[in-house]
């Protein structure tokens, strides 16, 4: 009995072993938690406009009108830039997003909605909105949201983050 004990806890320990080294050999262009001390900007003519295209829209469907945190900007321009260096419309790295708000600003949960290629704040917003994945996170139960609209290598790339307090 001793020894079955003992091959199944050495097992579990190697398991165990195995997936610390899986989750700490785990990277990417963006390394470690999101950092709050990037710089947000000025918010530009698109950011702003995007911003009050959703919560027209939200008020159209009789949601509310969600409140702008900087915080949330500041990891919506971490992931922006991200997607310019890796050329990519992407969500790499959204659970280290999530979880830098939790802590910062108490997120309960979060939603994005990201795009590339579009010249306009209305193009952005259409194209969302004729996703259903994409719309069902605009009219979702969230209180404030953050974005980040920035020109690079030819193209619009913007992130767009949803939090519910």
């Amino acid at each position: 009995m001793i020894g079955v004990l003992d091959v199944y806890s050495i097992r579990i320990w190697l398991c165990c072993l195995l997936q610390l080294i899986l989750f700490l050999s785990c990277s990417s262009e963006e390394v470690g938690s999101p950092d709050f001390d990037i710089q947000v900007p000025e918010y530009s003519s698109i950011e702003l406009e995007i911003l009050d295209l959703v919560n027209q829209h939200r008020k159209s469907q009789a949601k509310k009108g969600l409140k702008l945190l900087d915080e949330i900007s500041a990891q919506a321009s971490s992931h922006t830039v991200h997607m310019i260096k890796t050329t990519e419309v992407c969500h790499h790295n959204f659970g280290s997003r999530y979880m830098a708000l939790a802590g910062k600003v108490g997120a309960k949960a979060m939603g994005e909605n990201v795009g590339g290629g579009y010249r306009t704040s209305e193009a952005f917003f259409r194209a969302w909105l004729n996703s259903p994945g994409h719309s069902e996170i605009i009219e979702g139960e969230h209180t404030h949201f953050g974005i980040s609209a920035k020109e690079g290598k030819g193209e619009v790339y913007v992130t767009l983050i949803f939090i519910r307090k």
